[in-house]
């Protein structure tokens, strides 16, 4: 729609989901491609939760990374930090009561947490069991060159368009 009245993007960028419509408007996928990698995705979710593991979940925490480190020293291996949005300002996930501790203890010594309504622990090693079957999937889905230049979000450089491919997108 935005193109469609002369305004186009000089470079795109996306974190987790947002990576999808990031890589869509891109050229990567045509819109229904891309209503695919949603469905894959989900059901990879859907197979870490059907493997009978503990309840996920994820929280953002606002505080000094001290803190951070002292509120995720409570948890041990249960909890681990998976985001850092900006200085000072994380996410954290893993298993759900763990992450509500977390919630608690951040707000007990003046952080500032709320656990997130997402039944998953994305960017996590919770989440290892989805990798290959989104994989699988991915490698079914015609993938293109994009049209406009895409930062990542690992290294904070430009991607290659030569380095598209539906394991370097899975990953």
């Amino acid at each position: 729609l935005i193109e469609h009245e002369g305004i186009r993007p000089d470079v795109m960028i996306g974190h987790s989901f947002g990576e999808i419509s990031a890589l869509t408007v891109a050229g990567v996928w045509e819109l229904e491609t891309a209503y695919e990698v949603v469905k894959a995705r989900i059901r990879a979710v859907e197979i870490v939760k059907a493997a009978g593991g503990p309840d996920l979940g994820m929280m953002s925490l606002i505080c000094a990374d001290g803190q951070r480190d002292a509120i995720l020293a409570l948890v041990g291996d249960r909890v681990e930090l998976t985001n850092i949005n900006a200085p000072g300002r994380f996410v954290l996930s893993g298993e759900k009561g763990a992450v509500k501790r977390c919630v608690a203890a951040a707000e007990s010594c003046g952080g500032e947490a709320r656990l997130l309504p997402i039944g998953a622990a994305f960017h996590s090693r919770f989440m290892e069991p989805a990798r290959a079957p989104f994989r699988e999937a991915l490698r079914a889905l015609p993938c293109a060159p994009p049209r406009i230049p895409i930062l990542s979000t690992i290294t904070g450089e430009y991607i290659s368009p030569e380095g598209f491919t539906s394991d370097s997108i899975a990953e």
